[in-house]
């Protein structure tokens, strides 16, 4: 016997949740936000495909600056 479930959501976001619940467009690094530099892409609402936000992929070289931020905070974290 094998058993399938559709696990997407039933309904599509509900406009007004869209307004409160924000879809970052940008990444956070070293205590401030910016774009990331890969190329950009779409999420998608899976209820109804409808697009939320078109954001920027993180490079190598974008965790490469988040992870050198991370050890110089962790190194002085006043």
């Amino acid at each position: 016997m094998t058993t399938t479930a559709d696990l997407r959501p039933a309904t599509a976001a509900h406009p007004p949740t869209l307004d409160f619940v924000p879809v970052p467009d940008e990444i956070a690094v070293g205590g401030t936000w910016r774009r990331a530099t890969g190329p950009a892409f779409s999420v998608v609402d899976p209820a109804d495909g409808r697009v939320l936000q078109v954001v920027h992929q993180a490079t190598a070289a974008d965790v490469d600056d988040a992870v050198a931020a991370g050890r110089a905070a962790a190194a002085d974290p006043a």
